[in-house]
């Protein structure tokens, strides 16, 4: 699975379990450049399987994203995938190291 289709199947599962995230709470909790984020979305709203919305009538600059039921009918199988993947990592590294790896990997090729 080639990493733009990975970064959007974590953005799906994040929204599906929580609706009306705003993208910075989504590169925040991913770890992720706003950018990536952005085209990202951008994608998924294009294909339909997202939506944007005001947070608030007061800031309509500042927008929720809320997965739409296109969304929802592949969530089971966005589950199943997430889990196959982890299942061939060796089992001594938790998620939380992963995420910690991934993290890491990104700082050092920023400053290279």
């Amino acid at each position: 699975m080639n990493w733009s289709l990975r970064q959007r199947m974590h953005i799906f599962l994040r929204l599906i379990k929580k609706m009306g995230l705003v993208q910075k709470e989504i590169y925040l909790a991913l770890h992720l450049e706003k950018s990536t984020i952005t085209r990202s979305i951008d994608k998924m709203v294009a294909d339909g399987y997202l939506i944007r919305r005001a947070s608030s009538e007061n800031n309509q600059k500042e927008q929720s994203i809320f997965a739409l039921r296109k969304a929802k009918k592949i969530e089971n199988r966005l589950n199943e995938i997430d889990d196959e993947l982890y299942a061939n990592l060796p089992t001594k590294i938790s998620k939380d190291d992963l995420t910690t790896l991934v993290v890491l990997e990104r700082l050092i090729s920023k400053k290279l």
